[in-house]
């Protein structure tokens, strides 16, 4: 080819030479002895101006017979209609210039083969996805095969290092470039693939069936640059978003997902590996922000979390100090309620590390736990009133010194607390206007000369308890008091004088003013029988039991029967009017299934039989309860609300029982004036006593009466014997005395015959013996 070119430049000289020279030859040139026309004309025979043209023609001929030797293009239709076209170079290995689409690219040929190949151009005809995937397919394994024999390594950080080497290094920079990222390890013992820390992988930043967040995705046509992100299509035409991460970042890359969800925080683990922080890590991170659930009320869970990291005991050690405050045991109201809820609310914040700022389950737990512990507020208060000797409670004391609430003794927060009261007078308000119009329709319709009472049933079978326990509604005493106030009231109206006729006014203003040291509350407490309550005191309210607080009878209090009063009700006698009140047993049987109280309540400490049986034994000295070995036809529940001074009264839960009699007949009251202890002055009728049955005990747990014979002379098993000069022992149903002195023994067990049979218990075979005597089971 050299030659070639050579000879081409000799030719070209030649020609341009004589092209030159022949130029100089013009009929300009005026020679001696010769005459010029200037209006000659053109003389047909001279020679044209064809050589340039054939020169011209000469030299393109000459360079495409060059090119000819040197360059090959070669053309072909394939059946299919498509068109290749291809180019080659012929010359010696060494470098020359190669296309790309992004620039020239100075390569070095490989191979010992004389043929540079520049250009390949394909019309593709219409295929399918299938064979246009097996087409990337191939090209990618043929390309991971060219990588491998230029000892080029994928994704490792020594690819960039490398491209400092000299043309190599640049050549592998090149292949890398475009190189798929290499998948993951080998798998772990448990399943999980083992990631290089210096490595770079294309990760999944999105799943996919199939694909999960995280995953290594090989074969990505990308630069390996950490941070870099591109579309990758899988052969089956599916695309997903990747990353290049490299594999010690690979467990960051995993938690991003947490925090893109404002209910999640980034998890944090421990020294020990487990996913776990403390609770004032969890309020760190957790976040709040607009949510669109609802819930009445502001949201409380900041301000809780903010006091119990204050507090400092985390959530089990607030349940123990709510505990130690409130002088209570697991039994008591509330309180195995308030441990769950505690650890609850732990699992999810400090394991499961939710951000709780945004969680309506969270909310409404720690409004459980606020509900439990105002319950006990007042308990609280008196507790520490007595502690810190003055008449202010701790908490008052903090509000008047201007100290924050987060040292407050109980954790509810205040603006619950404001929205509670907002909420409880807008109902009170409610039900004062809906009292205001049933005394108005009363009034209208006593104008009108009917009867009262006929609009509506005196107790409202439709009422349900709004309390958070079925406790039974005294139904017409809000009536009752509304009646009384309504009849003051017409006395100082013109339109109610002419009806009270002529003597009642007198009587009136007989009466004269109240009395002057007797105030208003007072005057409206004596009206509403005590049942009004002001000055912060709470009466009426579900209390727990406590033995030294419940307002009892005496032991040996004996209630008086109804038929020993005399007399008859409404011209009946009490057995018959008792018979008369009883329901028949399908439709009593149909009212208690309506009722909808599946077991009447009780309190909760009752459910410790010891604490039940210590109180049915105090019920049985006051002659409160009697025993039997016969179930009842329904059971009663007992708890007890707070009365005045700091006492307890005994409610029972009788709705079951209650659904068998008739409805009470309305009962005229003149007076507030009340016996003392009326109801437990009246025995119920034996015949009614299977209608109120508490819940079993067992015998073990009553406290029984000594037989007239100490514990401290009881021979027992296994026990060492006493040393006074006689002892006893019962077996089953025998009692047996045996000592040295036999006055001592026989006066002994005469003392015991004498009490059992005192108690009603029938004694019989009577022996006394001397010397060897064998005692029956011994």
């Amino acid at each position: 080819m050299d030659a070639t070119h050579g000879v081409l430049s000799l030719i070209g000289l030649a020609v341009g030479l004589w092209v030159r020279n022949s130029g100089s030859r013009d009929t300009n040139d005026i020679r001696p002895g010769q005459c010029q026309c200037v209006c000659a004309a053109e003389d047909k025979g001279q020679t044209s101006n064809l050589g340039p043209w054939f020169l011209f023609l000469v030299i393109v001929g000459l360079l495409f017979a060059n090119l000819a030797l040197v360059l090959r293009v070669t053309i072909r239709r394939k059946k299919a209609g498509d068109r290749e076209v291809t180019g080659a170079v012929k010359g010696k290995p060494g470098k020359g210039l190669y296309g790309l689409p992004k620039g020239l690219q100075i390569l070095e040929q490989q191979g010992p083969v004389e043929l540079w190949t520049f250009e390949k151009v394909y019309a593709f005809a219409p295929m399918s996805a299938a064979e246009y995937s097996r087409i990337v397919r191939d090209g990618r394994a043929e390309a991971a095969a060219e990588r491998a024999r230029r000892g080029v390594h994928v994704g490792a950080p020594g690819a960039q290092e490398n491209a400092a080497a000299g043309p190599a290094g640049a050549a592998a920079v090149a292949a890398a470039a475009l190189g798929a990222m290499v998948p993951a390890g080998p798998l772990q013992p448990g399943g999980e693939a083992v990631y290089d820390p210096d490595t770079l992988y294309w990760l999944a930043a999105e799943s996919l069936e199939g694909v999960s967040f995280g995953d290594a995705i090989p074969g990505v046509i990308a630069a390996a640059v950490a941070g870099a992100k591109a579309v990758h299509t899988f052969p089956s035409g599916r695309a997903v978003f990747v990353e290049c991460v490299y594999g010690r970042d690979r467990e960051q890359f995993l938690l991003r997902p947490g925090g893109w969800d404002f209910r999640c925080t980034p998890i944090s683990l421990d020294s020990l590996g487990r996913p776990e922080v403390s609770l004032k890590d969890a309020a760190q991170k957790s976040l709040q922000k607009h949510v669109r659930w609802t819930m009445t009320g502001p949201r409380t869970t900041k301000w809780c979390l903010n006091y119990l990291v204050v507090e400092g005991l985390g959530l089990e050690g607030h349940h123990e100090r709510v505990r130690t405050l409130c002088k209570l045991d697991s039994a008591s109201w509330g309180m195995q309620e308030h441990f769950q809820v505690s650890m609850f609310l732990r699992y999810c914040l400090q394991i499961d590390q939710l951000n709780s700022h945004n969680l309506m389950a969270v909310e409404a737990m720690f409004r459980r736990l606020q509900t439990i512990e105002f319950g006990y507020s007042e308990k609280v208060r008196e507790v520490e009133a007595k502690g810190t000797g003055g008449r202010l409670a701790m908490e008052e004391q903090q509000v008047f010194g201007g100290l924050t609430r987060h040292a407050s003794t109980l954790m509810v927060c205040p603006e619950l607390l404001d929205f509670v009261k907002s909420e409880t007078e807008r109902e009170a308000a409610l039900a004062k206007n809906l009292r205001k119009a049933r005394g108005e329709r009363e009034l209208a319709r006593k104008k009108r000369g009917g009867k009262g009472g006929q609009d509506e049933p005196l107790h409202d079978p439709g009422r349900l308890p709004r309390d958070v326990f079925p406790l039974p509604f005294i139904a017409g005493q809000v009536e009752d008091v509304n009646a009384a106030i309504w009849a003051l009231i017409q006395c100082t109206m013109g339109l109610a004088l002419p009806r009270l006729g002529v003597g009642r006014p007198t009587l009136l203003v007989a009466l004269g003013a109240p009395p002057g040291d007797l105030t208003v509350p007072e005057a409206l407490r004596s009206l509403r029988c005590g049942g009004y309550t002001d000055l912060g005191q709470s009466v009426g309210a579900l209390t727990n039991y406590q033995p030294d607080l419940v307002s009892l009878p005496e032991a040996g209090w004996q209630p008086i029967n109804l038929d020993a009063l005399g007399g008859k009700v409404r011209g009946r006698s009490i057995s018959s009017f008792i018979q008369e009140q009883l329901l028949p047993a399908e439709t009593a049987h149909m009212k208690v299934k309506d009722s909808g109280v599946e077991r009447p309540y009780s309190d909760p400490r009752f459910r410790d039989p010891r604490v039940y049986g210590d109180f049915v034994s105090r019920l049985l000295q006051s002659s409160i309860v009697d025993l039997s070995m016969q179930g009842g036809r329904e059971r009663i529940g007992l708890f007890f609300v707070s009365k005045k001074a700091n006492k307890l009264r005994l409610i029972i839960d009788a709705r079951r029982s209650n659904a068998h009699f008739r409805p009470p007949s309305y009962v005229h009251l003149a007076t507030g004036g009340r016996t003392l202890s009326t109801f437990y002055h009246l025995a119920l009728p034996e015949e009614l006593r299977t209608f109120f049955t508490l819940a079993p005990i067992d015998g073990k747990f009553l406290s029984v009466k000594e037989a007239g014979l100490g514990d401290e002379t009881r021979l027992r098993d296994k026990r060492p014997c006493p040393t006074s000069g006689y002892v006893h022992t019962e077996y089953v149903d025998n009692l047996v005395l045996i000592g040295t002195c036999r006055e001592q023994v026989v006066s002994a067990f005469q003392h015991a015959v004498n009490a059992l049979k005192d108690a009603g218990l029938q004694v019989h075979e009577d022996e006394v013996c001397e010397g060897d005597t064998c005692v029956l089971g011994w």
